[in-house]
Protein backbone atom coordinates (compact mmCIF):
# COMPACT_ATOMS: atom_id res chain seq x y z
CA UNK A 1 0.00 0.00 0.00
CA UNK A 2 1.21 3.50 -0.87
CA UNK A 3 2.37 5.56 2.12
CA UNK A 4 3.44 9.12 2.79
CA UNK A 5 6.47 9.40 5.04
CA UNK A 6 7.41 12.86 6.28
CA UNK A 7 10.91 13.10 7.71
CA UNK A 8 11.74 16.12 9.86
CA UNK A 9 15.11 17.05 11.27
CA UNK A 10 14.80 18.49 14.78
CA UNK A 11 15.07 22.24 15.32
CA UNK A 12 18.28 24.09 16.25
CA UNK A 13 19.55 22.77 19.58
CA UNK A 14 22.06 23.73 22.24
CA UNK A 15 24.87 21.20 22.49
CA UNK A 16 25.38 19.52 25.85
CA UNK A 17 29.02 18.39 26.12
CA UNK A 18 28.17 15.94 28.91
CA UNK A 19 25.10 14.24 27.45
CA UNK A 20 24.15 14.04 23.75
CA UNK A 21 20.59 13.09 24.66
CA UNK A 22 20.08 16.29 26.69
CA UNK A 23 20.43 18.73 23.76
CA UNK A 24 17.48 21.12 24.14
CA UNK A 25 16.04 23.39 21.46
CA UNK A 26 17.31 26.95 21.64
CA UNK A 27 14.75 29.77 21.83
CA UNK A 28 15.46 30.53 18.17
CA UNK A 29 15.22 26.84 17.29
CA UNK A 30 11.82 26.60 19.00
CA UNK A 31 10.58 29.75 17.24
CA UNK A 32 11.75 28.62 13.80
CA UNK A 33 10.36 25.12 14.29
CA UNK A 34 7.00 26.56 15.36
CA UNK A 35 6.93 28.44 12.03
CA UNK A 36 7.66 25.16 10.26
CA UNK A 37 4.68 23.57 12.00
CA UNK A 38 2.48 26.53 11.03
CA UNK A 39 3.48 26.12 7.39
CA UNK A 40 2.88 22.36 7.44
CA UNK A 41 -0.56 23.01 8.93
CA UNK A 42 -1.36 25.58 6.22
CA UNK A 43 -0.34 22.99 3.64
CA UNK A 44 -2.91 20.59 5.12
CA UNK A 45 -0.36 18.13 6.48
CA UNK A 46 -1.79 15.62 8.96
CA UNK A 47 -0.18 12.51 10.42
CA UNK A 48 -1.70 9.24 11.55
CA UNK A 49 1.42 8.48 13.59
CA UNK A 50 4.52 10.34 14.70
CA UNK A 51 7.78 8.75 15.82
CA UNK A 52 10.68 10.66 17.29
CA UNK A 53 14.12 10.02 18.69
CA UNK A 54 14.44 10.07 22.50
CA UNK A 55 16.98 12.93 22.27
CA UNK A 56 15.49 16.01 23.97
CA UNK A 57 15.59 18.30 20.91
CA UNK A 58 13.67 15.68 18.88
CA UNK A 59 11.18 15.20 21.73
CA UNK A 60 10.61 18.98 21.88
CA UNK A 61 10.29 19.25 18.10
CA UNK A 62 7.81 16.36 18.05
CA UNK A 63 5.78 18.02 20.77
CA UNK A 64 5.44 21.10 18.57
CA UNK A 65 4.17 18.84 15.77
CA UNK A 66 1.49 17.11 17.89
CA UNK A 67 -1.36 19.43 16.77
CA UNK A 68 -0.92 17.83 13.32
CA UNK A 69 -1.09 14.26 14.64
CA UNK A 70 -4.40 12.40 14.59
CA UNK A 71 -2.90 9.24 16.06
CA UNK A 72 -0.17 8.50 18.51
CA UNK A 73 3.26 10.03 19.05
CA UNK A 74 5.96 7.62 20.23
CA UNK A 75 9.66 7.62 20.98
CA UNK A 76 11.86 5.26 19.03
CA UNK A 77 15.57 4.71 19.53
CA UNK A 78 15.58 3.32 15.96
CA UNK A 79 15.83 6.98 14.85
CA UNK A 80 19.20 7.30 16.58
CA UNK A 81 21.10 4.93 14.29
CA UNK A 82 21.52 4.12 10.61
CA UNK A 83 18.22 2.94 9.12
CA UNK A 84 17.46 -0.77 8.99
CA UNK A 85 14.37 -2.82 8.17
CA UNK A 86 13.01 -2.57 11.73
CA UNK A 87 12.59 1.21 11.26
CA UNK A 88 10.47 0.61 8.16
CA UNK A 89 8.23 -1.68 10.22
CA UNK A 90 6.97 1.47 11.98
CA UNK A 91 5.48 2.80 8.74
CA UNK A 92 2.11 1.04 8.95
CA UNK A 93 -0.25 4.03 8.74
CA UNK A 94 -0.95 5.98 5.53
CA UNK A 95 0.65 9.24 6.79
CA UNK A 96 3.66 8.86 9.10
CA UNK A 97 6.01 11.53 10.43
CA UNK A 98 9.47 10.83 11.87
CA UNK A 99 11.58 13.37 13.74
CA UNK A 100 15.26 12.56 13.89
CA UNK A 101 18.86 13.53 13.27
CA UNK A 102 21.58 13.97 10.70
CA UNK A 103 22.98 11.81 9.18
CA UNK A 104 20.39 9.10 9.80
CA UNK A 105 17.44 10.86 8.14
CA UNK A 106 19.49 11.57 5.00
CA UNK A 107 20.56 7.91 4.90
CA UNK A 108 16.91 6.88 5.22
CA UNK A 109 15.90 9.12 2.29
CA UNK A 110 18.73 7.72 0.13
CA UNK A 111 17.87 4.14 1.07
CA UNK A 112 14.13 4.53 0.40
CA UNK A 113 14.52 6.43 -2.88
CA UNK A 114 17.58 4.96 -4.58
CA UNK A 115 18.02 1.78 -2.57
CA UNK A 116 21.45 2.71 -1.18
CA UNK A 117 22.34 4.45 2.09
CA UNK A 118 25.73 5.47 0.71
CA UNK A 119 24.40 8.53 -1.15
CA UNK A 120 22.97 10.25 1.92
CA UNK A 121 24.94 13.44 1.25
CA UNK A 122 22.62 14.11 -1.71
CA UNK A 123 19.69 14.45 0.71
CA UNK A 124 21.14 16.60 3.49
CA UNK A 125 18.48 18.22 5.67
CA UNK A 126 19.16 21.37 7.63
CA UNK A 127 17.82 21.69 11.19
CA UNK A 128 14.04 21.94 10.94
CA UNK A 129 14.09 20.80 7.30
CA UNK A 130 11.38 18.49 5.95
CA UNK A 131 11.34 15.86 3.22
CA UNK A 132 8.13 14.20 2.05
CA UNK A 133 8.38 10.72 0.55
CA UNK A 134 5.63 8.81 -1.19
CA UNK A 135 5.35 5.16 -2.22
CA UNK A 136 6.10 1.77 -0.72
CA UNK A 137 8.24 2.00 2.45
CA UNK A 138 10.89 -0.33 1.02
CA UNK A 139 14.41 0.37 -0.24
CA UNK A 140 14.27 2.06 -3.65
CA UNK A 141 10.44 2.14 -3.73
CA UNK A 142 9.67 5.70 -2.57
CA UNK A 143 10.03 9.02 -4.36
CA UNK A 144 10.74 12.50 -3.06
CA UNK A 145 7.52 14.50 -3.27
CA UNK A 146 8.95 17.61 -1.54
CA UNK A 147 12.11 18.76 0.19
CA UNK A 148 11.83 22.00 2.14
CA UNK A 149 14.69 23.70 3.96
CA UNK A 150 13.80 25.19 7.33
CA UNK A 151 14.31 28.74 6.08
CA UNK A 152 11.66 28.37 3.38
CA UNK A 153 9.18 26.88 5.85
CA UNK A 154 10.00 29.54 8.44
CA UNK A 155 9.42 32.41 6.02
CA UNK A 156 6.12 30.92 4.84
CA UNK A 157 5.03 30.27 8.42
CA UNK A 158 5.84 33.79 9.56
CA UNK A 159 3.80 35.49 6.82
CA UNK A 160 0.21 36.47 7.58
CA UNK A 161 -1.97 33.79 6.04
CA UNK A 162 1.13 32.34 4.38
CA UNK A 163 1.28 35.23 1.87
CA UNK A 164 4.04 37.75 1.31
Amino acid sequence: MKRTLVLVRHGRARMDPTDDTAMALTATGREHFASTVTTLSRLGMRFDALFHSPVLCAVQSAKLLTPLVDGEARRSALLMRPPEADLLDLVTAPQVCMVGHRPFLAALVAWLTIGRRTHADAFELDRGGVVVLEGQPEPGRMRVKALWPCEALRVCGSQEGGRT
